[in-house]
């Protein structure tokens, strides 16, 4: 009985460094949107960027959470995935 509970004990250990793992990769690789919008690099992206990519000030400002006037990744998916916040193709 001891055996099938280490068993289990290592399954879950593993799973979770498999969970953590994946989200450490999905975090470093932004989404190509975002990348082409980020047209210095710099690994946010500025209101000029984001109308350059289409997108339109009202949603930038909504979704800059944190206020410091660039866009994170996951800022921008948030301004680019609201329907009625960006121009109509604008970053699909």
């Amino acid at each position: 009985m001891k055996t099938f509970s280490t068993r289990i004990l290592r399954f879950a250990q593993i799973s979770l460094l498999g969970l953590f793992t994946a989200q450490a990769a999905i975090a470093a690789n932004p989404a190509p949107e975002f990348a082409k919008a980020d047209a210095n690099k710099d690994g946010a992206v500025s209101l000029q960027e984001f109308a350059t990519a289409g997108g339109k000030e009202d949603a930038f400002h909504a979704s800059d959470a944190n206020g410091d006037g660039m866009l994170s990744p996951d800022e921008f998916a948030k301004a680019a995935g609201g329907k009625d916040r960006a121009k109509p193709g604008a970053m699909q």
